[in-house]
């Protein structure tokens, strides 16, 4: 995996031709296309009973692609590079830092 890949996402109400910095994770898509489809925040399609929304699970980035990436535009401003049960570190970004260490 790579923490910088490219993607493509094309339909209506994303401006065409646009490019984006922003930060998009792979998590992110359940619920930004949940989003999407239904209208509504995505949070109001889990069904009772489902294990409790960790921020770990996805963000929703619909806003973000509906602003064609602008800049701020992105509901992440973290993004979690990996993780090793019982190391005490945990490389992630937050902003435009890369964070090293617990």
């Amino acid at each position: 995996g790579g923490t910088r890949v490219v993607g493509a996402v094309r339909g209506p109400g994303i401006p065409r031709g646009a490019v984006s910095y922003e930060k998009f994770h792979a998590t992110d898509w359940l619920p930004t296309l949940v989003a999407m489809a239904s209208g509504r925040p995505w949070t109001a399609s889990i069904p009772p009973g489902e294990a409790p929304y960790l921020e770990g699970d996805g963000v929703d980035n619909w806003p973000m692609l509906r602003a064609g990436g602008a800049p701020g535009s992105s509901a992440r401003d973290w993004l979690l590079y990996e993780v090793h049960p019982g190391d005490r570190w945990a490389p992630h970004s937050h902003g435009d830092a890369l964070v090293l260490g617990d």
